[in-house]
């Protein structure tokens, strides 16, 4: 089960619950520095797939780790965004061919924009594929 949650601070933190959602996944524990971080996304990841190597420096910048010879930070902010999401909606279907991948989020009311936008994109492409996505929210 991938699962990620928002609290009631989130909102001010762009991609937080998928951020925490990504280090559970990896395995990345909070002791872990930018080298162990980038062996982890990479051994991870391409392990997974290597066709996915690309996703690698757009998931490895979510997580905070920036590599000087890649040119994310001067890339265009919605093209950055949209290949962001490509990178882990990516990532999450392509573990589904493995396993049954259920991905949730218990309080969907404290989502920031980004996260909720890349979960509404990731919810029309999972449709195609079937694994389960679930959200409460409370009013």
């Amino acid at each position: 089960m991938l699962e990620c949650s928002s609290d009631s601070y989130g909102k001010a933190f762009p991609y937080l619950p998928l951020i925490e959602l990504l280090k559970r996944y990896l395995q990345i524990e909070p002791g872990d520095d930018d080298r162990r971080k980038l062996e982890k996304v990479t051994g991870c990841v391409l392990g997974l797939d290597r066709a996915l190597d690309d996703t690698v420096p757009f998931l490895l910048a979510l997580l905070g780790i920036t590599d000087p010879a890649d040119a994310i930070d001067k890339m265009d902010p919605q093209i950055r965004r949209r290949r962001t999401f490509d990178a882990i909606q990516r990532l999450v279907l392509r573990e589904a061919v493995n396993q049954s991948v259920a991905a949730g989020d218990g309080r969907l009311h404290w989502l920031d924009v980004e996260t909720q936008s890349f979960l509404t994109a990731f919810g029309r492409a999972v449709a195609r594929v079937c694994p389960y996505l679930i959200g409460t929210a409370t009013s």
